[in-house]
């Protein structure tokens, strides 16, 4: 096979995935798929039946083939069929899956070795430069607040209480986060916070775990392990619907996908949440915690007082959990009607055919799967 011939393969499987033309993504999936796989990425969506009929290899090479595919991120099951006959399309949220499996790697112990490294750089200029930007509009986020800071004399919603979500979920997982792997495994692991975050539920937390790249929990651990990401500092946010949740993610702002968006691009995507900090001025020591621990600059200390600016405020409440003095509180300052009434977007829905995709391509946007 010639250079030109294999180059011409990468660039149509560019185009199935939705980047036409991209040297950023063909340069990424070159590096990560044998020519044999790229061409089987191509047939897709279908079964390992279907791959054997159109190609030389057998059925049982093409549902080894598949499986592989399948965990290393670049397909996902559509629904359709069981065991051998489970069809399966490129995933959509490609970007994410290729990263949970190099996350993984990490989580188990290996060395990621300078390929990993320069495979990971690529991913990130790519998700700076192209994916970030393509998708803003699609991924919708809201900052949810600590269970522990929401005030009880307010009616709190399910959608925006984090026990009432895990409690709703039938099967949780929890995998590496995808923006800490790229962000900081890329970089000699220059983030302080854990890898191990990023929770699933339901659909998503079944494909991680029969992926092998996530741990299944018990709802009590998911709480726990809840508690404990707000308590080292970071922040959780849900896709921004009142219902069809797979995932929470549990964020700092050095590695964050979203907030990235937001210093890149000036596109702010995550919505706050219900509530916002107010600090009483006459218990407040401007010891500083706040402020440390605040991710979005809203609380500052000054003339021995602490700040917190409205505008900037997310209503997280990480501040209010670790105030020695309690002297944070957070306040409702948002209706019902902030939250939309919609199905959460699927963490790795699966792309259409191609057919339908170059449609959805020429009216200038992809349409993401919302859970229902």
């Amino acid at each position: 096979m010639t250079a030109e011939s294999k180059e011409q393969i990468f660039s149509e499987l560019c185009a199935h995935y939705g980047f036409p033309g991209s040297e950023r993504f063909m340069k990424i999936l070159m590096k990560l798929l044998s020519e044999e796989e790229a061409k089987i990425l191509l047939l897709l969506p279908g079964t390992a039946k279907d791959i054997a009929s159109k190609t030389k290899i057998s059925k049982d090479k093409a549902v080894e083939i598949l499986e592989d595919l399948d965990r290393r991120g670049f397909i996902v099951p559509t629904g359709k069929g069981e065991g051998e006959e489970t069809e399966y399309a490129l995933c959509e949220n490609f970007y994410d899956g290729i990263l949970y499996y190099f996350g993984w790697k990490r989580v188990r112990g290996e060395k990621l070795s300078d390929s990993d490294i320069e495979i990971l750089n690529l991913v990130e200029d790519f998700a700076n430069n192209e994916l970030l930007p393509a998708f803003a509009d699609a991924a919708e986020m809201r900052v949810l607040p600590v269970n522990e800071a929401i005030p009880t004399e307010f009616e709190v919603l399910p959608y925006e209480e984090v026990a009432k979500i895990v409690d709703n979920a039938k099967v949780i997982a929890v995998a590496p986060c995808p923006c800490r792997t790229e962000r900081s495994l890329g970089h000699g692991e220059r983030c302080p916070y854990p890898l191990l975050t990023c929770m699933q539920f339901d659909r998503a937390a079944e494909i991680f775990i029969k992926r092998g790249i996530g741990v299944k929990l018990t709802k009590e651990q998911a709480k726990r392990l809840l508690r404990k990401f707000h308590e080292i500092g970071l922040f959780s946010q849900i896709a921004n619907a009142d219902h069809g949740f797979e995932f929470i993610c549990n964020c700092c702002s050095c590695c964050c996908d979203y907030m990235n968006l937001w210093r890149l691009y000036g596109k702010l995507v995550t919505s706050k949440s219900r509530y916002q900090a107010v600090v009483d001025e006459n218990l407040c020591i401007g010891c500083g915690i706040c402020e440390k621990r605040c991710h979005f600059g809203a609380a500052k200390v000054k003339d021995g007082v602490c700040h917190v600016d409205p505008d900037k405020c997310f209503g997280c409440g990480l501040c209010t959990i670790t105030c020695p003095m309690e002297a944070i509180k957070l306040v409702r300052v948002r209706g019902k009607e902030h939250i939309p009434e919609k199905a959460g977007w699927s963490l790795i829905p699966p792309l259409p055919s191609y057919e339908e995709l170059k449609k959805q391509l020429e009216k200038g946007v992809i349409e993401w799967e919302y859970v229902e």
